[in-house]
């Protein structure tokens, strides 16, 4: 991408070859001739060279008794020659380069990086509320006062490193304990409970005393690894259980679809006045706002965009105002089967998705306002639950009570 901006300030040139291909790109090659973006176009070869190369090109296509191929001149250069007469076009042209080189003194892109549960946008926002954001003037900003800034008012995070590259800045965070930190170890005492009935089929072990063993019919609720670890002399301990549990289970539910639906439409979209985005500053342009009662509103950004696809934090923003209706319309049976067999499968998709599913059992019924399919999902899932072990789940006299 730098290369590509490199060579548009710098302008290039673009040539076809259709004949003596072959000895193009020995030439090429031999003579160490930078070329960039080199693809086919039917039977011809495109190249592109930076604009300094092209009188040694000549030169070597004259020396290698080898025709002169057809091509143009790309890039800044080749707008300026264009437009040399149109003063303002180029002034216009320098001073938004001009823009941009000041610009290089701002934040335009912020990334958070070794976040799991603490959101990007909530990290930027507590950030933005502390002076620093897109558009802030990176001389000014105090890295190690603004880290310990953030971590003094929030407790989501226990680390913060902040790294400035150009006009872009890398956020690397460490979540608190208790904020999706993978590594923390908890040795709070607990038990495995069932999180529904079933048949157990299949347990592994790692920590804790087995209650309930394979085979045996399981309720929801009841203990199946007791963390209360009995001893040889009498006494007990108190564990964290950990153990994956896999049984048998069903589950039944039932999806309505309603024969009535509602149809939201868009109408009466309307053009309000727009504004310019710089940074993160929004100037209004003059115009007026639509002022009906029941237009909603909605804004559009378009970023300005250089070539090479580098995208500038300059855009225009466009608000539309629309009117929203919604109609009553009527579906039929097969329509509606069809909406609950695809509201099933997504149901699936989110609840069963680590569980082995073994069949389906399906019934529908219809009348005259609904469509509803009563479904039972037969499968064999981890219905292991961790739960902490309170006072009440044990005596003083080192008898654990019946859980």
């Amino acid at each position: 991408m730098i290369y590509r901006l490199f060579l548009f300030i710098i302008g290039s040139f673009r040539f076809r070859v259709n004949q003596y291909t072959t000895n193009t790109l020995n030439v090429l090659v031999r003579e160490n001739i930078n070329t960039y973006g080199m693809h086919k176009e039917g039977d011809a070869l495109v190249f592109e060279i930076p604009s300094f190369s092209l009188r040694r090109l000549k030169k070597l296509f004259k020396q290698y008794l080898l025709p002169f191929p057809e091509g143009k001149l790309i890039g800044l250069p080749s707008y300026i020659l264009r437009y040399r007469k149109r003063w303002g076009l180029v002034a216009g042209v320098l001073s938004l380069f001009a823009i941009i080189y000041l610009s290089s003194s701002f934040v335009w892109q912020i990334n958070v990086i070794g976040n799991e549960s603490v959101e990007d946008s909530r990290i930027t926002s507590d950030l933005k509320e502390l002076g620093f954001g897109v558009g802030s003037f990176i001389p000014s900003v105090n890295v190690k006062l603004l880290c310990n800034e953030y971590l003094l008012q929030n407790d989501d995070l226990s680390w913060m490193s902040i790294n400035i590259i150009g006009n872009c800045v890398d956020i690397r965070v460490r979540e608190s304990l208790g904020h999706g930190d993978k590594d923390a170890e908890d040795n709070t005492p607990s038990s495995i409970i069932a999180s529904c009935d079933g048949f157990i089929e299949r347990i592994v072990l790692k920590n804790g005393e087995i209650v309930k063993n394979a085979g045996s019919t399981i309720r929801k609720g009841e203990t199946i690894v007791s963390g209360v670890v009995g001893k040889e002399d009498g006494t007990f301990r108190l564990v964290r259980s950990q153990a994956d549990v896999y049984a048998k289970t069903s589950h039944s539910f039932s999806i309505d679809i309603p024969l009535e639906q509602v149809l939201t439409s868009e109408k009466e979209y309307k053009n309000g006045k727009s504004s310019i985005l710089f940074f993160a500053k929004q100037f209004d342009l003059p115009g007026k706002n639509v002022s009906e009662d029941g237009l909603l509103a909605r804004d559009t950004t378009k970023y300005l965009t250089l070539p090479g696809n580098i995208t500038l934090p300059v855009g225009v923003v466009t608000r539309t105002f629309y009117k929203s209706e919604e109609k009553q319309i009527k579906i039929s049976k097969e329509k509606a089967a069809s909406l609950a067999r695809e509201e099933l499968a997504s149901k699936i998709d989110s609840e069963f998705s680590s569980a082995d599913i073994l069949s389906i059992s399906m019934k529908d019924e219809c009348d005259d306002t609904k469509y509803r399919l009563e479904v039972t999902v037969y499968c064999i899932e981890n219905i292991a639950q961790e739960r902490k072990i309170v006072k009440e789940d044990y005596n003083y006299n080192h008898n654990p009570q019946k859980e």
